[in-house]
């Protein structure tokens, strides 16, 4: 948000105003039009989607990730399965957007595949503008952790205090170094 605005006049017969020529630009065409801006007044963005982009998102769904796989891993035993036009798209920390490169209704699709997607996705819902709520994955590295307690349960309560666990890193996993994980 910006403020914009001009003194205040004098004499107190209440506030000044200057102006301004403002050009806002559509999809549609350009709108001109001349606006009085006071010192209470606020410029204000605001975002209108574009009906395509909303009609291609609503064909997708949105899915959480079972135990931290990688995408590119889901992709693939997606592609060996036979959904060769499914795409996986990360959102943050474990959620993921599915969606068909064919422009079919990717509900359709998971309907008929229930088994088959259940053991990768714990939950698929359709998308809507507020569905999504506002989370990202975070990683944290660890110092000074014994050697008798590197197994992936520690790690789970290292993190347990501030938000929930999503993977630990391969080389902490294989043991491949013990100065931090």
């Amino acid at each position: 948000m910006v403020r914009v605005g001009g003194p205040k006049k004098k004499g107190g017969e209440g506030e000044g105003g200057k102006e301004v020529k403002v050009q806002v630009e559509r999809k549609v065409g350009i709108n001109t039009g001349t606006y009085k801006v006071t010192e209470h007044t606020r410029l204000v963005q605001k975002y209108s989607s574009c009906e395509d982009d909303v009609a291609w998102a609503s064909r997708g769904l949105i899915g959480t990730v079972i135990d931290g796989t990688t995408i590119p891993l889901i992709q693939n035993r997606v592609e060996d399965a036979g959904f060769k036009d499914i795409d996986i798209i990360p959102l943050g920390a474990d959620k993921v957007f599915v969606h068909s490169l064919s422009n079919i209704d990717m509900s359709e699709v998971v309907h008929e595949a229930k088994q088959f997607f259940d053991l990768i996705f714990s939950n698929l819902t359709g998308w809507t503008k507020i569905l999504l709520p506002y989370q990202k994955g975070a990683w944290i590295r660890l110092y000074g952790i014994p050697l008798h307690a590197w197994n992936d349960f520690f790690f789970k309560l290292c993190v347990f205090d501030c938000g929930r666990y999503l993977k630990v890193d391969n080389c902490s996993l294989n043991r491949e170094r013990f100065d931090y994980a």
